[in-house]
C-alpha cells in the first residue's frame, strides 16, 4: 500500500494542479489563481504525494474563523486509496479541529458527498442551479464544532 503524504503546495506543484484542475472542472481555475494563494494570507494550497508523485490537492481560503473549501481534487488514477480522505485531514488538522468548514458540491457527485459525510461534514442545504456546464443543483456542506458533535 502506497502512503500518501500531505504537505504545502509549491512553485513546483502548480503545473499538476492547474492540469488536474482543468481534468476535473468545467470551469477551472486558472494557474495563476493557484499561484496567488500560496502566497496569499488566509489561503491553504495542500499536495497529496504518493511515493514523491502528486496525486491530488485541495485548495481552500480561511476568513476569520470560517474555511472553505475552494477545490479538491484527485488524480482519477489514484482515486478510491483515500486520498481525498487524507487531503481533508490534512486540512482540518492545519485548521484545527473547531474550524468551521464549508464547501459545495455538485448534486450528482456521490463519492464526494459520500466522503465528507464520513469526515464529520452535515448537508445543510441546496444551491439551485449554481453550476454551469452542465447546469446543476450544489449542495451545502458544513463542519464544525456542531456538525461534528451531532454526528458522533
Amino acid at each position: 500500500m502506497k502512503k500518501t503524504e500531505i504537505g504545502a503546495a509549491g512553485v513546483c506543484d502548480l503545473d499538476f494542479i492547474a492540469a488536474l484542475e482543468e481534468n476535473c472542472f468545467s470551469l477551472p481555475f486558472r494557474r495563476a489563481d493557484f499561484e496567488s494563494m500560496l502566497s496569499a494570507d488566509g489561503d491553504l494550497l495542500l499536495i497529496a504525494k504518493e511515493d514523491g508523485a502528486p496525486r491530488g490537492y485541495l485548495a481552500a481560503r480561511t476568513v476569520l474563523d470560517e474555511t472553505e473549501i475552494l477545490a479538491i481534487a484527485v488524480d482519477p488514477a489514484a482515486r478510491g486509496r483515500g486520498i481525498g480522505r487524507a487531503l481533508l485531514d490534512g486540512l482540518i488538522g492545519r485548521r484545527g479541529e473547531q474550524t468551521k468548514i464549508f464547501l459545495e458540491v455538485r448534486a450528482s457527485n456521490a463519492a464526494a458527498r459520500a466522503l465528507y459525510a464520513a469526515c464529520g461534514f452535515v448537508q445543510t442545504g441546496v444551491r439551485r442551479g449554481y453550476y454551469q456546464l452542465p447546469p446543476e443543483d450544489a449542495v451545502l456542506y458544513f463542519r464544525g464544532a456542531t456538525a461534528a458533535r451531532d454526528k458522533g
